[in-house]
């Protein structure tokens, strides 16, 4: 059986404020990259997206988002991996929400 390594799910709507994210699976993690929707309806800001590690927790909260129809935040921290880090730095929330539309 083969499974694919990419996912992306485009989302543009009129106002422009759409947004597009890309599931990626590699030998490293499961990885989520977010981005923009810019001028154009199909056009979006790949190259200032957001990149997301994926734990199994962040995994369970997207799926429950998706039964539940509700938002949900999964937390980010590039600096995470600095033995010893305790300061937020440049962590980010990555708010989610999700709908019929």
């Amino acid at each position: 059986m083969i499974y694919a390594k990419n996912y992306t799910i485009y989302k543009p709507n009129m106002k422009g404020t759409g947004s597009a994210l890309n599931l990626d699976l590699s030998q490293n993690g499961l990885f989520l990259e977010i981005t923009r929707q810019v001028e154009g309806e199909r056009k979006f800001d790949w190259d200032n997206k957001i990149t997301v590690k994926l734990d199994l927790v962040d995994i369970a909260k997207i799926l429950l988002g998706f039964k539940t129809l509700r938002e949900i935040s999964i937390f980010h921290n590039p600096d995470a991996r600095r033995e010893g880090n305790t300061q937020r730095g440049r962590s980010k929330t990555v708010n989610m929400k999700f709908s019929k539309e």
